[in-house]
């Protein structure tokens, strides 16, 4: 897998046409930063350019609830195990969306989303190494 880390209202990615992709994936509620139509038409055009003709976008919305919602959102998130080169497991990565704080703006509907990872490793010693950040 590769990733790029680019703006997605205006990204290039040269693939010769036997590297196009067979699918993109818009993940935690990522659309939702687009907030006018032109935006997102130059998103979906940018997302045209690297996929194979049959090529899929699969977008990952929240509930409406969650979006329109002027009360507490739902903490959602998921486990990932990790293994390490030899196929064991090394540890675990958590993400964790959503906050009690989270503001929600209902002109704009708008909700800011607080995403945390937590990622716990097992070191040769057999120890826990644990660090969170929020983003």
């Amino acid at each position: 897998l590769n990733y790029v880390q680019a703006d997605m209202t205006n990204f290039k990615i040269p693939l010769a046409p036997e590297e196009e992709c067979d699918s993109a994936w818009m993940l935690l509620g990522s659309l939702q930063h687009l907030t006018t139509n032109p935006e997102v038409i130059s998103c979906f055009q940018c997302i045209h350019r690297v996929l194979k003709t049959d090529g899929t976008l699969i977008i990952e919305l929240p509930h409406p609830r969650e979006t329109f919602s002027l009360v507490e959102c739902t903490r959602n998130g998921w486990e990932i195990p990790l293994e390490d080169e030899d196929g064991n497991t090394s540890g675990e990565l958590r993400i964790v969306w959503g906050d009690d704080n989270d503001h929600f703006d209902p002109i704009r509907q708008v909700r800011q989303f607080t995403v945390s990872m937590e990622l716990e490793g097992v070191d040769d010693k057999a120890t826990h190494n644990t660090q969170s950040t929020k983003i």
